[in-house]
């Protein structure tokens, strides 16, 4: 299943402004969660420090009242004690009216926050101690905070805590992303360098050894690239020693045909020269075996050049284009034969210096599938300014059946995907020539630019 964050191909941005952006937000939530936190335990920090002292005072009273009942309890600054809850002041009574009927030892407080105000700040603090004493009485012994007498000394204590805490936070923040930063630099030149050497990897150097990339993740990614390489090396080189080793077996069968169809021709000239019927008969046979075998020939020519593993210079030499394409539609020429097909042709007479034989096999491919595939329509072979433009046009006209129509829809689908094709295809990458092939209305359109070679060294 496709994770929908990633499913926007033409969102793209920054992996370091990212990670940079990540760590900032990151930051600062941590050190307001810290603040938050450090807040929290500084209250309970506070409150456990006031239990403490009013437990100890407690404690101290009951002591001394077990030895004298009339000991007065705490009535100082900081402490204030009442022996029973009716001699407890009705104003701090409404506080904690729960413990009017309590036994045992409790802790507790209220928060009392100033009025009218958008931002609750506390007013007055009152904490409650209560104490079982030696004659069943119970002993509650009270502490109030006010802030404004104790406004003078909390506030430049919180000043002093302020002034103290936010330079510590602003620093871990800068030593946290400076941290991040340094990490994410090196995490980069790393990634980076596998990103070098993936472009530089090749055919060639794809069985040298991975570099080390000191991490992990980058050495896996490597070693599958470096073997994946090597996978299309091996099938590439198979498919080349294929190539090769069919096409030297099919020289040999190739060149006895031939040579034997040349012979055959000279012994029925002679044989038949008697029966025009038969000769003629005799002769068609005898020419479509030359075609064939002329057909073949190209074709392994092509396919050799094709697997020659080095680059070697192509011999190229001046060659007239109007001479050539002439020529190839001659030789083509009987695959029309029964067909309703115009040829119409507009070549110029300029010449180019090309690597002839390229050249001529790319031509022959395109218009012997041109000629194959039109059934009843036009062609139209022009060449002018280095560029040869190939047209065929399938006519649909009314007195053909539904099965025809279907049939040349589909001969003009298929076209471009036969075996002739995929190897001009390969030529003209080899060579770098331009070419374009397009469907058109019931046909094909093939333009193939070529580059003068005078040209190009210039």
């Amino acid at each position: 299943m496709i994770n929908p964050i990633f499913s926007n191909k033409h969102k793209t941005f920054s992996l370091k402004r990212f990670i940079l952006r990540t760590q900032t937000v990151v930051a600062i939530v941590f050190v307001l969660a810290y603040t938050a936190i450090v807040n929290l335990y500084f209250i309970a920090g506070l409150d456990e420090s006031n239990y403490q002292d009013l437990q100890l005072e407690a404690q101290h009273f009951a002591i001394q009242y077990q030895r004298d009942p009339n000991y007065p309890p705490p009535n100082t600054i900081h402490f204030n004690g009442y022996i029973g809850w009716q001699n407890v002041p009705d104003n701090d009574k409404q506080y904690f009216p729960e413990l009017a009927l309590s036994t045992e030892a409790t802790n507790d407080n209220v928060v009392l926050t100033h009025k009218n105000q958008w931002l609750k700040s506390p007013k007055e603090i009152i904490y409650i101690v209560t104490l079982p004493l030696a004659n069943n009485k119970m002993l509650f012994l009270f502490r109030h905070i006010n802030s404004d007498k104790y406004a003078i000394s909390m506030g430049s204590k919180i000043s002093t805590l302020v002034s103290f805490t936010l330079p510590i936070a602003l620093i871990f923040f800068l030593l946290l992303h400076l941290v991040v930063k340094l990490t994410l630099k090196y995490n980069l030149k790393r990634l980076n360098h596998l990103d070098r050497w993936v472009g530089e990897l090749t055919l060639d150097n794809a069985e040298q050894p991975t570099p080390n990339f000191n991490f992990d993740e980058f050495n896996r990614i490597a070693n599958k690239q470096r073997k994946t390489l090597l996978k299309i090396k091996s099938l590439i080189e198979n498919e080349q020693d294929f190539l090769r080793h069919a096409s030297h077996e099919l020289r040999t069968p190739i060149a006895v045909v031939k040579s034997n169809s040349e012979l055959l021709e000279r012994l029925l000239s002679t044989q038949d020269s008697g029966n025009e019927t038969q000769g003629n008969s005799n002769q068609k046979a005898l020419s479509r075996i030359a075609r064939a075998a002329n057909n073949m020939q190209q074709l392994t020519e092509t396919l050799l050049w094709l697997s020659r593993e080095e680059s070697v210079d192509i011999v190229s030499d001046k060659v007239s284009l109007k001479d050539l394409l002439t020529e190839l539609i001659e030789d083509n020429n009987y695959l029309l034969n029964g067909k309703s097909v115009d040829v119409f042709t507009k070549l110029s007479d300029d010449q180019l210096t090309l690597a002839v034989t390229p050249c001529r096999l790319i031509l022959s491919n395109i218009i012997r599938n041109a000629f194959q595939y039109t059934q009843n329509g036009a062609i139209n072979i022009t060449f002018k300014n280095h560029k040869v433009r190939i047209d065929n046009i399938n006519y649909l006209s009314g007195d053909f059946n539904h099965a025809q129509h279907e049939q040349n829809r589909a001969l003009s689908s298929d076209y471009g995907f036969g075996l002739g094709l995929r190897l001009v295809e390969k030529i003209i990458s080899k060579l770098t020539w331009g070419y374009q092939n397009i469907a058109i209305l019931d046909g094909r359109s093939v333009e193939i630019t070529f580059t003068d070679s005078i040209q190009k060294r210039e």
